[in-house]
C-alpha cells in the first residue's frame, strides 16, 4: 500500500500551471519536522497536487496543511547524461490546519467551539470495561 499523510507548511506559494491536457496541476515544497529536540531536522518535500484550481488561492507561503497522497519516483537525464531519480508526493487530498493565520491577512474564526471535556468515572469496580 503506497498511502502517505503529512503534515508541515508550503515554503513558497503554489506554482499552478495547465498541461498541454488543459489539465492543471501545482507543485510546492512541503516543509514537515521530523524527531525531537537536538536530533529534529526539518524535511523539504517535493509536491504535486492536481486538479488544484480551486484551492490554490489558499495555498500560500507559511500555510500550515495536511496532505494526503502516495509517493511516487521519477527519472530523468541531467545535462550530462546520467539517470537522476527523485521522490515527490503526489497530492490527492490537503486539509488547512485550523487556527492557520501564518501568510495571511486575516484570521479564520474556528466554526466549531471546543468541547468541555467529561470528568472521569470515580475508581471502582462499576466501570464496564
Amino acid at each position: 500500500m503506497n498511502c502517505c499523510v503529512l503534515a508541515g507548511r508550503l515554503t513558497k506559494d503554489i506554482e499552478v500551471r495547465q498541461t498541454q491536457n488543459g489539465k492543471t496541476v501545482g507543485s510546492y515544497t512541503l516543509a514537515v519536522d521530523d524527531g525531537y529536540g537536538d536530533q529534529k531536522r526539518t524535511l523539504f518535500l517535493p509536491c504535486t497536487h492536481w486538479q488544484c484550481e480551486k484551492i490554490a488561492q489558499y495555498m500560500t507561503k507559511g500555510k500550515a496543511v495536511i496532505v494526503r497522497g502516495r509517493l511516487q519516483q521519477r527519472e530523468f537525464q541531467d545535462r550530462d547524461g546520467n539517470l537522476r531519480k527523485f521522490v515527490e508526493l503526489n497530492v490527492q487530498e490537503s486539509t488547512f490546519q485550523q487556527g492557520n493565520t501564518q501568510g495571511s491577512n486575516t484570521a479564520q474564526p474556528n466554526p466549531q467551539p471546543r468541547r468541555q471535556q467529561q470528568p472521569l468515572p470515580p475508581d471502582n469496580d462499576a466501570v464496564p470495561f
